[in-house]
């Protein structure tokens, strides 16, 4: 299996796609996708779900994933890994212990395949603040990363939030060894350092 690596802490690309050319790969990095036009089924671990437009799907690190278009599709992908948040130099809120949870739950949710969002107010919010993101990236690049780091927190705590509130999210039972927990935040904190 194939894992792509992303080699920038965030990167955001519209694309309009009449196929799928990559298929099943995984990455070491989250990716956001909304799906401006189109229809078709997106594939994640092995599992169909169909898309139309507006359909939301996060895909963490390390799980398989690809598209089969049925009709032209224009898609919004945000890809970002932990080191995003985690540049202090560039900004004074200190993200690091933030990103730490929301990368568990993000990566430890119960994932089932399809769209992620089931309120039609936070997917309304989620589009306006990928918009901003997409046209700050065209218009300004890096004098805009103060900003696009501030929007890309909202969408996490908005996608948390949905997951929290989903039947996808279940919180562990036994607290008492929490081992486990510790090197699955390590793993995830380390993921894009080779030389570990």
């Amino acid at each position: 299996m194939q894992v792509l690596e992303a080699h920038k802490p965030f990167e955001i690309q519209e694309i309009e796609l009449t196929s799928w050319k990559q298929r099943p790969v995984k990455n070491n990095f989250f990716e956001l996708v909304l799906i401006k036009e189109g229809e078709g089924t997106q594939c994640i671990n092995y599992n169909d779900y169909s898309y139309s437009k507006n359909s939301m799907f996060l895909l963490p690190p390390l799980k398989c994933h690809s598209f089969t278009i049925e009709k032209p599709t224009r898609f919004i992908f945000l890809k970002f890994t932990d080191s995003f948040f985690k540049n202090a130099n560039r900004i004074t809120i200190d993200r690091n212990e933030w990103f730490k949870e929301a990368s568990y739950i993000l990566s430890n949710y119960n994932q089932l395949p399809g769209d992620i969002i089931k309120n039609e107010m936070d997917r309304n919010y989620l589009e306006n603040l990928i918009g901003m993101i997409l046209q700050e990236s065209r218009n300004y690049g890096e004098e805009s990363i103060n900003l696009v780091t501030s929007l890309m927190t909202s969408i996490l705590e908005i996608l948390i939030r949905n997951i929290k509130k989903s039947n996808y999210f279940e919180l562990p039972k036994n607290q008492v060894d929490d081992r486990i927990t510790k090197m699955l935040t390590y793993i995830n904190t380390h993921v894009d350092k080779t030389e570990l």
